[in-house]
């Protein structure tokens, strides 16, 4: 059983650290050691990490049984594309951690595997938006350095130890740990040896208790905020204590991160998820069932030529409403998506009434259908027009509630509805056989 309070899980971390340390003794510099153990951690961390998120993807979708670690890796190759998108970066099930470590033992080139994963894992973000983050990751945690040994097999055996007892750590879930667990390891590193080795390389290290007084006094009386700054962010300990003081998703920048892609992706992420209205004192909540993508780049875009004051409310960060008068008589409503400044956004094309139906009804004057599938008839139905311009999402009176993300065989594609520019893209995204969808 994990250790559950702080003093227990620090004294396993630093019980565990000084394994490693006798194991590496006369070998490892001091100062290079920190490099095995973080380096060895943050391979397990992403691991588990990784495949928690695609099982509960799966099994919220119908499997209850799924267990990404025990699945080949052709398999596993369908998910690759949509998981770099949302997580910056992948991992074959055969290089998770846990199957590495499992194997560990008894592969000769234990250090030629490691080598590759590393390699892989990095190279699973050329490409994206997280590739410079992820560009020599794991450049020093050298698995090939002539001081793990002066042979292969002296090296192997030493990964072996590392593997087994980073594995062996009691950690549970990342989210459940009282302590930052890769600040922690660091600062233990830190005491363990010179501090003088850190800090003539510009190491340096706030410690935790240190971290969470500084971040609540700042956020005292606050419930929520849009983002913190750390300008001296080391170990990045600062930014993970406001996250947990607060809650992750009552930092704003991170409750909409979701959103904070291509604007194809986002609407695609969109569908299912939930709009809630406040009227009187009274709650709307609909399904959003079908979406378009419009971005920047795109002719049929509002931003195509530029920010203007018509448009600016799309340049603002995700999580925020841009809503346009249109034809002299309709409002539409979009979901502002991708990064700052950029002007990309959603159109919500249709949604379903799920909450608060008659009071939607008695605005639009009639039942069915009808009465929300298409841009205008949402906002007269929840009585959005320019005054939401601008809006934050994450506030009421008109919030955006995520949802699981709906399947694929779950959604259809197709050519966006009346524009007459940029036609041909398959920019529009809809629930399939969804009877509120306007237009089949």
């Amino acid at each position: 059983m994990a250790p559950t309070t702080k003093e227990g899980q620090r004294a396993e971390l630093h019980k565990t650290i000084w394994r490693i340390a006798n194991d590496l003794r006369g070998s490892v510099d001091g100062w290079d050691f920190k490099s095995y153990v973080l380096g060895m951690l943050f391979y397990r961390f992403i691991s588990e990490n990784l495949t928690a998120y695609i099982n509960k993807s799966e099994r919220e979708a119908g499997d209850p049984s799924f267990d990404y670690a025990q699945l080949g890796d052709a398999q596993a190759e369908f998910g690759r594309k949509e998981t770099v998108e949302e997580k910056g970066f992948y991992i074959l099930p055969s290089e998770l951690f846990q199957n590495v470590r499992r194997r560990a033992a008894n592969d000769a080139n234990l250090n030629e595997t490691l080598a590759r994963v590393f390699k892989n894992i990095e190279g699973s973000a050329v490409g994206t938006d997280a590739e410079d983050d992820l560009k020599g990751l794991f450049d020093d945690l050298d698995v090939n350095s002539s001081k793990l040994g002066n042979t292969v097999a002296k090296r192997n055996e030493k990964l072996v130890k590392l593997l087994d007892a980073i594995g062996d750590l009691p950690l549970g879930n990342f989210e459940d740990n009282s302590i930052d667990l890769f600040g922690d390891a660091y600062e233990y590193l830190m005491q363990m040896y010179a501090s003088s080795a850190g800090k003539s390389g510009g190491e340096y290290y706030t410690p935790q208790e240190v971290s969470e007084l500084l971040a609540r006094i700042t956020v005292v009386g606050k419930t929520q905020v849009n983002k913190v700054y750390d300008p001296a962010v080391g170990s990045g300990s600062l930014l993970l204590k406001f996250a947990k003081v607060l809650g992750k998703d009552n930092v704003r920048q991170g409750f909409f991160a979701w959103l904070n892609v291509p604007a194809e992706v986002a609407a695609r992420r969109l569908l299912g998820c939930e709009l809630v209205r406040e009227i009187g004192g009274r709650e709307i909540r609909v399904r959003i069932v079908e979406t378009e993508a419009y971005d920047q780049g795109d002719e049929a875009s509002h931003t195509f030529n530029g920010r203007t004051g018509r448009n600016d409310a799309m340049f603002k960060s995700a999580g925020h409403m841009y809503v346009y008068f249109t034809y002299g008589m309709h409002h539409c409503c979009n979901v502002v998506c991708g990064p700052e400044g950029y002007g990309s956004g959603v159109l919500i094309r249709a949604v379903e009434p799920l909450e608060g139906i008659e009071a939607i009804e008695a605005r639009r004057g009639m039942t069915g259908v009808n009465v929300t599938n298409g841009p205008g008839k949402i906002c007269a139905a929840l009585d959005i027009d320019r005054r939401y311009s601008g809006h934050d999402l994450a506030e009421p009176p008109v919030q955006l509630i995520k949802k699981p993300a709906l399947p694929d065989s779950a959604v259809t594609t197709g050519k966006r509805i009346g524009i007459s520019k940029a036609v041909h893209e398959l920019r529009r995204f809809y629930v399939t056989n969804n009877p509120y969808v306007s237009k089949k």
